[in-house]
């Protein structure tokens, strides 16, 4: 649902840190998190959206992609040696990778984020021109997008007694959600709290069994403020188990700070030029929900106006990259005795989007990796935890 990120369809919700609210830089519009090769390049993403209105033959309810709309396609991100799978390309060193440090400066965690095509030919004539930055766009009541969005998090967790390995349990699960999107709610400032949309394929993915979480027609409302459960099945809680998995590519953490405050820039910008992020705020944001304790000067991270490109009719599309690490950090909550090894976490965004605010179709990707050591002492023993969660999300979305 519209979260936080601009160019984002479904927002992220993914681990249970603050991180969840970051989603993704994606779309003013609900649907994503983003990230890998399941979205198509924009040209043929708007071939596939008019193939797709023309025929309206959607997914199927076993998730089987229908005609005009092949969005299940497996979710993979480029590593250094090329596709991976999401758990290959999520191992850090020490965690069942090689440890070698990606291209785009990922370190430990390893991976990149596949870039959105920006050829040289989609530069502006003028390379001088400066574009407004505006990543998080108001919303109105009633206003309707066609969404769909894909979310993969793994989560492998090594046990290790006086530095030896004990055991070693992976977590996967796919979420894969499409359908028709209503702003139902806003804030003053225009920031969505209430959206639902009208399923037209919802299905979840763990362990290579596949199941669905909606039929075709009925109602997902999620909502960012009140007490839980804060997503709802045709006016119904779903189980414990199905919110869970909504919550992976669905916001529903309450709304901090903007996009365009954590992010954006106050100043129009060239294609080319980037710019900090706001430590201090980004900071406040993963420190907000009270599982992790950030300081401004763990913090560092930049977003950049990577291409100006035509789109729709006669619109321009921007293209902004954003990337954030964060190390170290504390985590809440650690029973006696306990603490915090080695702690970080690196953010990796793609907005593509109108520079008119839904005139034209958006995509967005989020990669988003986490890893942490914690230990203890047992008795004679010394116990280590060690977790590795890697979040990707790819998210599209077309105004109706």
């Amino acid at each position: 649902m519209p979260a936080r990120w601009p160019a984002t369809p479904s927002k992220v919700a993914a681990p249970r840190t603050p991180l969840a609210s970051w989603a993704l830089l994606l779309l003013s519009a609900p649907s994503l998190g983003s990230c890998g090769g399941a979205t198509p390049p924009a040209a043929d993403a708007r071939a596939e959206w008019r193939a797709r209105r023309a025929s309206e033959r959607v997914t199927g309810p076993d998730g089987a992609p229908g005609e005009g709309f092949a969005h299940h396609q497996p979710l993979q991100i480029e590593d250094d040696e090329g596709p991976a799978r999401v758990a290959d390309a999520g191992a850090g060193a020490g965690v069942g990778g090689s440890g070698r440090t990606s291209k785009d400066g990922g370190g430990a965690l390893g991976g990149k984020v596949q870039e959105l095509d920006a050829a040289p030919s989609d530069a502006p004539s003028d390379p001088n021109r400066r574009y407004p930055i505006v990543l998080s766009p108001p919303s109105t009541v009633g206003e309707k997008s066609h969404e769909r969005t894909e979310a993969t998090v793994v989560t492998e967790t090594i046990l290790r007694l006086d530095g030896r390995e004990v055991r070693r349990s992976q977590e996967d699960r796919t979420v894969r959600l499409a359908g028709i999107g209503t702003v139902r709610e806003i804030d003053g400032e225009g920031v969505v709290l209430v959206y639902e949309i009208e399923v037209e394929t919802a299905t979840v993915e763990s362990g290579g069994v596949k199941r669905n979480l909606a039929s075709r027609g009925d109602v997902v409302e999620v909502r960012r403020k009140g007490t839980a459960p804060r997503i709802l099945v045709n006016g119904q809680a779903p189980s414990p188990e199905d919110q869970r998995a909504f919550e992976l590519p669905l916001t529903t953490s309450d709304p901090g700070a903007t996009n365009d405050a954590i992010l954006g820039s106050r100043q129009p910008r060239s294609v080319g030029e980037s710019w900090p992020a706001d430590a201090a705020k980004v900071a406040e944001d993963f420190s907000r929900q009270g599982k992790m304790q950030v300081n401004a000067s763990a913090v560092s991270g930049q977003s950049t106006l990577a291409a100006a490109r035509p789109c729709g009719k006669g619109q321009t599309c921007l293209l902004i990259r954003s990337e954030l690490d964060v190390s170290p950090f504390d985590i809440a909550s650690l029973p006696p005795g306990a603490s915090t090894r080695l702690s970080e976490c690196s953010v990796r965004i793609e907005a593509l989007q109108p520079l008119t605010p839904r005139t034209a179709e958006s995509v967005g990707r989020m990669d988003m990796r986490l890893r942490t050591v914690v230990g203890m002492a047992q008795g004679t023993h010394d116990v280590e935890i060690e977790t590795v969660m890697v979040n990707r999300q790819v998210g599209w979305s077309a105004p109706r």
